[in-house]
């Protein structure tokens, strides 16, 4: 990932409050060259998200944090925007209505079950990055988009008016 791709994507951002997860991805992540921020709560990294490619969340940053924040900000999202998250979970089987929901709330979201190996952490955020690197693509593309329009619509509008002058002016002299 050059430079010019990292400023497009913006930092991954890293909720893990508990022991040193979070130091651990923020590691494994920029060994392979991503910005990682550690977030140091939920409202923390909700203030953030714009701005970032991602999000590698602990499952138990979510379990007893009030989420309303959070999924106002998902719900709210631009049209091109699907924003990314990775979430990391216990394997202990007895997850299921609980995680359905976490997953639920964040919509696009990978999950990994921990203990993870280091491969997997860092091809899941990388493929959550170059997707957001696609839909901050797709963003430009609309914009330019509504500016030729808008253009056009500014270029058709004058013409119209120059025919009608110019429809004025011939009904005039005959």
């Amino acid at each position: 990932m050059d430079g010019r791709e990292k400023s497009q994507s913006g930092p991954v951002l890293v909720l893990a409050p508990f022991g040193r997860d979070a130091s651990v991805v923020c590691s494994a992540l920029r060994d392979v060259g991503i910005q990682a921020l550690e977030q140091s709560s939920l409202s923390e990294l909700v203030s953030s998200l714009s701005d970032a490619a991602a999000a590698v969340i602990a499952e138990e940053a979510l379990v007893h944090e009030h989420r309303g924040a959070l999924a106002d900000w998902i719900a709210n999202q631009p049209p091109w925007s699907d924003f990314p998250f990775v979430l990391l979970t216990l394997r202990t089987g007895n997850n299921g209505p609980a995680l359905t929901e976490l997953i639920d709330l964040l919509g696009h979201v990978t999950v990994l079950e921990r203990p993870l190996a280091a491969t997997s952490l860092k091809s899941a955020v990388l493929a959550a990055v170059r997707g957001r690197r696609r839909q901050r693509q797709a963003e430009q593309y609309l914009r330019q988009l509504k500016q030729l329009a808008d253009t056009l619509e500014r270029r058709v509008g004058r013409r119209s008016g120059n025919s009608r002058a110019a429809s004025r002016t011939t009904s005039i002299i005959c």
